[in-house]
């Protein structure tokens, strides 16, 4: 029979328990002697240091083997949503696109969600912007008209005088607009 020493006695092994938990092997020995005490038996760490053998009381589980405290939100987290034996990778398919999807998307269009594709397009998005420019001027007009705007500033000044140079654009692009 074997026997280790400890506390100046020679013991004889009456019970080996090797200690599990919920997650499995706890990696301590436990040893019963003939008088019913319960020892760690002396174990190696991961460094290389030892840990001296000691005497526990039953069901004892040193602090190196406890598990964490989580909390109720990684409890949440961590059980599984899905039925035992179905797994998440089942559950969600993939969306593939079908051949025609794709080529329905012109090439520009696919880079740049907005991007003008043809010139008269590109004339188009110019022509909508000074048209909305045009109407912030008439806006801005109508607001000195009423008197809600009393003293307007020397920038919405500028921006009335500007009013020419935006309609003969707007003119000159229409006409590039009508030879394409």
């Amino acid at each position: 029979m074997y026997g280790w020493v400890l506390d100046r006695e020679l013991i004889s092994i009456r019970e080996i328990h090797v200690a599990m938990s919920s997650k499995g092997f706890i990696g301590d020995v436990r040893i019963k002697t003939k008088t019913g005490e319960t020892y760690i038996a002396a174990s190696q760490r991961a460094d290389g240091t030892w840990r001296k053998a000691r005497r526990v009381k039953d069901g004892y589980i040193p602090q190196e083997e406890q598990p964490r405290y989580e909390s109720r939100g990684q409890q949440m987290s961590n059980k599984t949503t899905y039925p035992i034996g179905w797994s998440p990778t089942e559950v969600v398919k993939p969306k593939k696109k079908t051949e025609e999807q794709e080529l329905k998307k012109p090439i520009a269009a696919a880079l740049r969600p907005n991007a003008p594709i043809t010139p008269r397009e590109c004339i188009g998005k110019k022509i909508n912007n000074l048209n909305r420019k045009l109407r912030d001027i008439e806006i801005l007009e109508q607001r000195i008209k009423s008197g809600v705007l009393g003293n307007p500033e020397k920038t919405q000044l500028e921006k009335i005088a500007r009013r020419e140079t935006i309609t003969k654009e707007i003119d000159r692009l229409t006409v590039e607009i009508e030879k394409l």
